[in-house]
């Protein structure tokens, strides 16, 4: 489905779940559980909990854990998260920390 973006304005705050059918794009702080299709988190952009979706893009700040098939980590991301995916992307200059546990992709 053609979805639009659920934009999270980095003056806002969240605690407990966010669903999603399409993309949130993450520039505020989320502190709690977050379902979506792709889930974005922006450079300042602070996500504290756990994260379900297909596609996790990271240029901010990600802790607790991650179920995804594709994440990307980008130079300014910062990940320490528990994490179970098919497929990882980092970045030079990224950091991050955690266990991966990897899923067949398919």
């Amino acid at each position: 489905g053609d979805h639009a973006a659920s934009y999270i304005a980095a003056d806002i705050a969240i605690e407990g779940q966010v669903r999603s059918q399409g993309r949130v794009e993450i520039a505020g702080r989320i502190k709690g559980r977050i379902e979506a299709d792709e889930v974005i988190v922006l450079e300042g952009g602070v996500l504290e909990g756990d994260a379900i979706c297909r596609v996790l893009d990271v240029a901010g700040t990600i802790s607790g854990a991650i179920g995804a098939h594709e994440l990307h980590v980008r130079a300014t991301g910062r990940v320490e998260a528990s994490i179970e995916t098919a497929i990882v992307w980092v970045e030079a200059g990224a950091w991050f920390v955690g266990q991966v546990r990897h899923r067949r992709a398919g």
